[in-house]
């Protein structure tokens, strides 16, 4: 809003009247709190409204001051619900004060609040500023010394006597006089005052001109002001980070981010990062009123631009990798987190079954001699201690029998295989493993930045690139964290075998088999990556998946579906990969493998980092091996030197050797890369980047930024393939202008291919391109690449014209339309893209607006019925849709120069279409998506339904269907359904409690001249619970499978079904009475199990029982919950804690 006063006719070609000015101001508003608070643009808009709408009189200098405004509506929702917390922690610079004597179990629970932060000075506050202006001199009041402003306007204070000017000028222009805001008199003294003068990333220089009444030069005032650029680099900070793995609290990790400058970042900048396993972000709360577990976490660059990074609370100790995005590259910053001080905890339960009986019957074999055994025993124990020796020292130590005894098949760290348990549904309920091990044992020992285990673990020799070792194995490990000095060692037996796998992305979310089956539960690591087109090697976005979170895996199988389509390639024709790393149990037969880095540092902060690194890796026969240095100097935030060296000898490729040197700078308004690098065909260990097996590369890649509006580019680069003897050389430059509501850039490129037993190709071309913002939501871009020698040109460096039209939906999504036109060596391609389009795997974060309905159970319906929606019309509804296209209209498909690379225009032509429907409602969620790809030789069906929701207060409901079908080259055809029905009825009050689950898995193989396959299996089980009395309870069980195969002419089928029937009866508050009866078929067997029991409590702790079966059997399944073998039998349960410990020992 505005007053009523005209526009000044020398001001009128910058603001033509009041409506302009009013635009211009409005606009100036919005973006400086899109900026601060990180807003789209289409969360945010603006309106200019002149004088129309006063709320004073302009008739008086105060009233026409009152209508220069700015308004802000603030449009949102209420949450549905208010969670309570008993605990706020707020992270300051200072010291916090304690407030109030809350108590929780006992222990105390206080609330703090942050320390007092000293008020930055108000420009406006004009009293404040006369108080401190000196009399009969100029001086500069605003920006004060070392100013550093977070957005890129500032007021200009200048003190300077009373009857003289002031000429402000920013660099060679003098200020717009419409940021004047006037000059205002005290007695001798009057301060000029400028508004809004907006800056420049980098430094500011400020002139201030103080002129007498004759217009003479009486005075010249000089101020450097900066405004930091965006972020380039980080680094951790130790001393500010405040990071205990005490499981309660969340660690917060300060890192500092720097801008070109080497100077720290501007404050208020809002940014994303990811955090390797086992951590991961601290939850967040929504605006829909409940916390959601993010697979990316969010940060805000404070002041000095130290950002604080809080973590999910978690009761491992060690290094957390946390991942940014910053410029065009990742920033990897590897941060400790420290062991907690705690008391002694010690949990623990033993229990045993010991029978008299010769066995009649047993549905499964029980082994030599053992039928005739007439005394049968048979139980577990398992305890959890953790706590502090020897002063610092912390100790967990854990041991469970069952581990052995096959009671306990859980993966790596603990992990749950779903389609082997049947987990509990519709609870709140989180999974953490705070001593994981494979084995029976596990034991660690932490201390400051050391600790030392036998259990689970990660190698996490993942640092560097030629050294790297990154697997999920079970043995010992120890590792330090100093600030000079550090290792990392390991070593185990293992009858494991380690798995890489590089998979095209498809366009489909479905089905992806990966190159081993057997795989181990929970040892895969499995990630998305889109590498450069022109440089495999550069890997542009790396998004690490959650499992049942982002896709779904049949660990025998080995095959993954994804709650998302895949793109084959990005929209600047940047392919997308699948990357899988997993372990396989591939023999019985156990070998050693150990390894391990260590490294030193020198210089200020640790500049100089030199590791070396050794690896034996266990096979039959010789074991292979790699041993690697490295070195990493970083003398400015802005500048990193690398280098690593390594050489491998296995017994497949023998000995091999690899080195790669590189520098990068982001400094000013240069940014570069040098690198050389040569990898030998076989090197390693089975973990280098296929697209870089044998490959011999140097270049160089710069950017100049000449000023904000200025840009020039260019790439230097030679590559050689020691596999095939291909060769190319390729040199780019450009230049690039930037305005607000556009850019356009133009460039040269020349390229020269040699290919062995081909003619010799070379590419030059002229390249350009535009894009423009039209209006609030609409982007519209063209861009052309025009071969000047078509007859000798590279096929992957074609004549291309793309035109792209993006729509703005939503803040979190684009609807994009691409058409593509390319022609090369006679060759015509033609490519049409059509989808929703945001960041890869940004669908974690949008699942939050469905799991709040669900209640408790949200989070299991992200596992269980979640699919990823993109593009979200309102609170119910959600969108998905696309479609690309890649047809050869002449000609044939060109070859790409590395086979380990795919070409620009991917494996062949395919269409794709892909569909996507979610429908949210208060009280369900349910969702529908469906893929189809037809290529050349292969075509492919995949589709996912799922619905889960509350139909009553006390009933959860949820269903899922998934089916994938492939057809390819030959005839073979693959189909696989599987779907899953689950209920469950658990009201408020006593009565009945039911849980059901129905599973359902058909596959099918078909091939000309190959015996066909077929399988079906189904999978039912029931559960109930009934107390008619607070004396009685029922407990049923009731579960079937049937398997039915046929592999050509061969028909196989078999089936096993339970009922089970138990009846409890409280005779005192020690005494217990029990009935059961189990029933077992299958295969034609039957088998009864009935008898009494009765149990007696000696202590809380200790339970005893004696009972007596009419009739039993033996099996394994069922004798770790109940003793169902014929006889007289002896059971007992007990169950202890430090409590009991601590009484034990006082009695001695």
């Amino acid at each position: 809003h505005t007053d009523n006063v005209p526009i000044a006719p020398e001001h009128r070609d910058e603001f033509a009247d009041n409506q302009a000015l009013s635009e211009a101001r409005a606009k100036s508003v919005a973006e400086y709190l899109a900026q601060r608070l990180g807003l789209a643009p289409a969360q945010i808009g603006w309106r200019g409204m002149a004088d129309r709408q006063p709320i004073a009189s302009n008739a008086t200098e105060a009233g026409r001051a009152q209508n220069r405004r700015t308004e802000i509506v603030i449009e949102g929702y209420r949450p549905k619900r208010v969670l309570e917390t008993d605990l706020e922690t707020v992270w300051a610079d200072g010291q916090g004060e304690a407030l109030g004597d809350w108590s929780v179990d006992g222990r105390p629970k206080p609330k703090y609040r942050p320390a007092p932060v000293p008020k930055a000075p108000d420009p406006t506050d004009l009293d404040a500023w006369f108080a401190q202006a000196p009399v009969g001199k100029a001086a500069w009041l605003y920006p004060t010394e070392n100013a550093r402003p977070a957005i890129p306007a500032t007021h200009v204070l200048i003190a300077h006597p009373a009857g003289t000017t002031v000429e402000l000028r920013l660099g060679d222009r003098a200020v717009s006089r419409l940021a004047f805001e006037g000059a205002k008199k005290r007695r001798l003294v009057a301060i000029s005052h400028w508004r809004n003068v907006h800056l420049e990333e980098g430094e500011n220089r400020f002139v201030a001109i103080v002129r007498d009444k004759q217009g003479r030069e009486i005075a010249r005032l000089v101020r450097t002001v900066e405004f930091a650029g965006e972020p380039v680099a980080a680094r951790w900070l130790p001393e500010r980070t405040k990071a205990a793995a005490d499981g309660v609290s969340e660690p917060v990790i300060a890192v500092r981010f720097f801008d070109r400058r080497g100077r720290p970042a501007r404050e208020g900048m809002v940014g994303e990062f990811t955090v390797d396993p086992p951590y991961r972000p601290a939850d967040r709360m929504p605006e829909d009123g409940m916390p959601t577990p993010q697979a990316k976490g969010r940060f805000v660059i404070g002041k000095d631009g130290v950002a604080l990074i809080a973590l999910a609370p978690t009761t491992t100790p060690g290094e957390a990798t946390l991942r940014f995005a910053l410029a065009d590259r990742e920033e990897t910053v590897r941060a400790w987190i420290e062991p907690a001080a705690r008391e002694w905890i010690l949990v623990g339960f033993a229990e045993g079954s010991v029978g008299y009986d010769r066995i009649r019957g047993a549905m499964q074999p029980i082994g030599q001699g053992r039928g005739e055994r007439k005394i049968w025993k048979n139980g577990r124990a398992a305890f959890y201690a953790k706590g502090r020796i020897q002063g610092k020292t912390l100790l967990t130590l854990a041991y469970d029998t069952a581990k052995t005894q096959g009671r306990n098949p859980t993966g790596h760290a603990g992990a749950i295989d779903p389609n082997r348990w049947y987990t509990v549904y519709g609870d709140a309920s989180g999974q953490q493993f705070d001593a994981p091990s494979s084995h029976k044992l596990y034991l660690k020992l932490e201390r400051d930045a050391f600790y030392a285990l036998y259990g689970d673990f990660d190698t996490g020799l993942d640092h560097t690139e030629l050294g790297r070792y990154a697997r999920r194995l079970t043995g010992a490990k120890a590792a330090l964290h100093g600030e000079r000095a550090g290792f990392t060692a390991f070593a185990t037996r293992t009858g494991r075998t380690k798995a890489r796998d590089e998979i095209p992305g498809r366009g489909i979310s479905g089905l992806y088999r990966l190159g081993q089956r057997n795989i181990v539960v929970g040892s895969e690591r499995i990630w998305i990556e889109t590498r450069d087109r022109l440089h495999p090697e550069h890997v542009l976005d790396r998004r690490l998946l959650s499992p049942h979170l982002d896709y779904d895996i049949d660990y025998l199988a080995g095959t993954v579906f994804f709650k998302q389509p895949v793109p084959a390639h990005d929209a600047s024709l940047n392919p997308v990969f699948i990357v899988a790393e997993y372990e396989t149990d591939g023999t019985t037969s156990q070998f050693t493998t150990a390894g391990g880095r260590a490294y030193l540092r020198a210089g200020e902060g640790g500049a100089l980092e030199v590791g070396a690194s050794a690896v034996q890796e266990g096979r039959p026969g010789k074991d292979d091996r790699l041993l690697g240095v490295d070195a990493t100097y970083q003398p400015t935030p802005t500048l990193t030197l690398r280098a690593e060296a390594a050489q491998s000898e296995t017994a497949d490729f023998g000995r091999r050797r690899a080195w790669k040197v590189e520098g990068i700078v982001a400094q000013d308004a240069i940014r570069g890369r040098l690198y050389l690098r040569d990898v030998a065909d076989g090197f390693g260990l089975g973990q280098v980047q296929g697209s870089e097996n044998g490959a011999r590369r140097a270049g160089l890649e710069g950017e100049w930024r000449i000023n904000a509006h200025w840009r020039v580019r260019a790439d230097l680069s030679a590559t050689k393939l020691a596999t095939t003897g291909a060769q190319r050389r390729m040199a780019a430059a450009s230049v690039e202008r930037r305005e607000e509501r556009w850019q356009a850039r133009a460039g040269v490129r020349t390229v020269r291919d040699r290919l062995p037993q081909a003619a010799a190709r070379r590419s030059d071309q002229l390249t350009a391109g535009a894009t423009a913002r039209v209006g609030e939501r609409l982007t519209l871009g063209v861009d052309h690449e025009q071969t000047l020698n078509a007859s000798r040109a590279s096929s992957e460096f074609p004549t291309r014209t793309a035109l792209r039209a993006d729509w703005q939906l939503s803040p979190e999504a684009v609807l994009s339309l691409t058409e593509e036109w390319a022609y090369a060596a006679g060759t015509r391609v033609r490519t049409t893209r059509i989808g929703a389009r945001t960041q890869l795997w940004e669908g974690a974060e949008m699942r939050s607006g469905y799991e709040h309905r669900l209640g408790e159970q949200g989070a299991r319906a992200v596992a269980n019925v979640g699919l990823q929606q993109r593009l979200h019309l309102d609170d119910a509804w959600a969108l998905d849709l696309g479609f690309d296209r890649v047809k050869t209209l002449r000609g044939a498909h060109p070859r790409a120069l590395n086979p380990n690379a795919p070409g620009v225009f991917g494996e062949g032509d395919y269409t794709v279409y892909s569909f996507g429907v979610g429908y949210t409602p208060e009280d369900w969620v349910a969702n529908l998506r469906v893929d189809r790809r037809l290529g050349q030789n292969t075509r492919a069906w995949a589709g996912q339904a799922s619905i889960q929701g509350r139909p009553l207060e006390a009933l959860a409901a949820m269903g899922s269907l998934q089916f994938a079908s492939e057809w390819g080259a030959g005839g073979v055809r693959n189909d696989q359904t599987l779907a899953t029905l689950g209920a469950a009825w658990r009201p408020q009050a006593d009565g009945w409690v039911w849980l059901v689950r129905l599973d359902l898995d058909w596959r099918r193989q078909r091939s000309a001249g190959v015996a066909h396959q077929r399988a079906l299996r189904w999978i039912a089980n029931l559960g109930a619970n009934w107390r008619p009395a607070p004396d009685w309870e029922l407990q049923l069980t009731l579960g079937g499978k049937r398997s039915d195969a046929r592999f050509d002419a061969l028909a196989i089928s078999g089936y096993a079904g339970l009922a089970s029937a138990e009846l409890l009866y409280d005779l005192t508050d020690r005494w217990l009475l029990a009935m059961q009866g189990t029933g077992l078929w299958a295969a034609g067997m039957r088998r009864y199990s009935y008898g009494l029991g009765v149990d007696y409590a000696l202590s809380e702790q200790l339970l005893v029982g004696l009972g007596f079966n009419a009739d039993g059997f033996f099996d394994p399944d069922f004798v770790a919950s109940r003793y169902t073998m014929r006889g007289v039998y002896l059971r007992m349960r007990a169950k202890f804690d430090q409590s009991d410990l601590a009484g034990m020992l006082k009695g001695f």
